[in-house]
């Protein structure tokens, strides 16, 4: 029994040891053929970047030859370009400085200068006679040298310019009583100049501010209210009556009013007491209204919004010869009033407020002459005058 088990062990190590050298032996194979593997591809992907770098310093070395062959032709297109610019410019030049050294001796230059020097002597004879010819400093003098073809251009702008300078020398000597009758006319002019029919009647009459002599009257100074009023103007004129449109008559006649204009407020007075029947300040006169024809009426259209005696019958009506000069002499002092402003109607067709009640006023010429100054018939919301 000793002899078999000592057999069958030894068969048993020798297939164990055997079995497990050939596991081991496989392994060692294995991994020394994964390990070889391995070095091969590291060694093959060297020696290909190798390859690629090599190949790519070719490229990178013929793109920079290329690139400095490029800009050395560049060069020497530019230097070629620039000889050839500096020799026309030579050329040029050198013409440009034989013509000017030769051409003042050619025939044909002469002409210009000729006419360079008729053209100077013909400015300066032309300003010369004008300096002994010019027309007095006086705005009014319309005298004006003539002149040539030539110079008519420059003929006018220079008495364009005479004439502003003369008038600017008259303004500077004016007085201010003087610019203030200039400053009415003027105002005048711009509101009634091919407007109204009896204005170029009134341009060379001068205006008037107090022409019924109210500073002279004791009745006018015995009210102390009066004496810190200044009077911009008053006359005599007949008021327009609110109810029926009519002039105020008394015994056959037309009843006069007293009309006065002071620095702030616009009177109705009484013309035997000279007490004020109606006042209202400037600002409260929204518009005032004249017709087209040679008459002398005038509307003082009032503002609305106020309650008292002076306002509630509404917009006031007068007749006056001199209603150019009423207006002008107005709009002057509310132009003086930097916050009042009034505007001036022309029409023959005016719309007024007699006692809240619009009624509208159409004014005519008349056939025949009027025993009064105007002839007023009222139907209805229509007042038809005949002036």
């Amino acid at each position: 029994m000793k002899e078999s088990e000592i057999i069958i062990a030894k068969y048993y190590r020798g297939f164990r040891d055997r079995h497990q050298y050939q596991r081991t032996r496989n392994a060692a194979i294995v991994i020394a053929s994964f390990c070889r593997g391995w070095k091969a591809r590291k060694l093959y992907r060297a020696m290909l970047y190798e390859k690629k770098c090599i190949w790519a310093v070719g490229v990178i070395r013929t793109y920079f030859y290329g690139w400095q062959a490029r800009k050395l032709v560049r060069s020497i297109k530019l230097e070629k370009r620039r000889n050839e610019a500096a020799s026309i410019i030579a050329a040029y030049f050198t013409g440009w400085k034989v013509r000017r050294l030769y051409n003042p001796k050619f025939r044909r230059n002469a002409a210009p200068k000729i006419m360079k020097f008729l053209r100077l002597f013909l400015c300066y004879r032309f300003l010369t006679t004008l300096n002994k010819n010019l027309p007095s400093v006086s705005p009014v003098d319309t005298h004006w040298p003539s002149s040539s073809p030539m110079f008519r251009k420059t003929n006018t702008l220079l008495k364009g310019i005479h004439h502003a300078w003369r008038c600017k020398k008259f303004r500077d000597k004016l007085t201010p009583d003087k610019r203030k009758i200039f400053k009415e006319k003027l105002q005048a002019s711009e509101v009634f100049k091919d407007k109204k029919s009896s204005y170029p009647l009134t341009v060379p009459v001068p205006f008037q501010s107090d022409r019924v002599n109210l500073l002279a009257n004791p009745k006018w100074q015995k009210n102390a209210k009066n004496n810190n009023l200044h009077i911009v103007w008053a006359d005599s004129v007949l008021k327009i009556n609110r109810k029926d449109g009519k002039v105020i008559i008394t015994g056959g006649r037309a009843v006069p009013h007293i009309l006065t204009v002071s620095d702030t407020e616009l009177l109705v007075l009484d013309p035997k007491s000279l007490q004020t029947k109606y006042n209202m300040d400037l600002g409260d006169i929204q518009r005032i209204s004249v017709t087209p024809l040679k008459d002398g009426i005038i509307v003082f259209h009032i503002r609305t919004d106020k309650h008292d005696k002076n306002h509630l019958k509404g917009d006031f009506v007068f007749h006056t010869e001199h209603v150019v000069e009423l207006v002008a002499k107005l709009l002057v002092q509310v132009d003086s009033q930097n916050d009042i402003s009034t505007p001036v109607h022309v029409s023959d067709k005016i719309a007024v407020n007699f006692g809240g009640s619009p009624v509208e006023m159409i004014f005519k010429p008349a056939d025949k002459s009027l025993p009064q100054p105007l002839l007023c018939k009222r139907k209805g919301s229509v007042v038809d005058v005949l002036v």
